[in-house]
């Protein structure tokens, strides 16, 4: 049974919820999501809120440029979850796309 998004987001996001991004992969998905990024952490210290930003800038372009496609409604996607939360005490970046069984034996080796 294949791994669905919104199951595998359910999961692992929880908490304070400061950012997140679940869905199709697109061009311009990178400049969006860091305006909404930008304008979520601006209580945050500076030097976290600096740290977060380059992360996230970085995950998000990983996500653009090396998500395996699937097909829905013979479309050829990329889809994929990038989420920043705080459990009070910290701040952990997640991410989540779809990976081919052959990525999958090579990263299980």
């Amino acid at each position: 049974m294949a791994l669905e998004i919104d199951d595998w987001y359910n999961e692992h996001v929880k908490g304070g919820v400061i950012f997140a991004f679940r869905g199709e992969i697109g061009d311009g998905i990178v400049e969006d999501s860091m305006v909404r990024v930008e304008a979520q952490t601006k209580d945050l210290s500076q030097g976290i809120k600096k740290k977060a930003y380059n992360i996230m800038v970085e995950c998000l372009q990983n996500l653009f440029f090396h998500a395996s496609p699937i097909f829905r409604n013979g479309k050829e996607i990329r889809i994929g979850v990038c989420a920043m939360v705080s459990d009070g005490n910290s701040y952990h970046i997640k991410m989540c796309n779809y990976a081919t069984q052959k990525q999958t034996l090579f990263l299980e080796k």
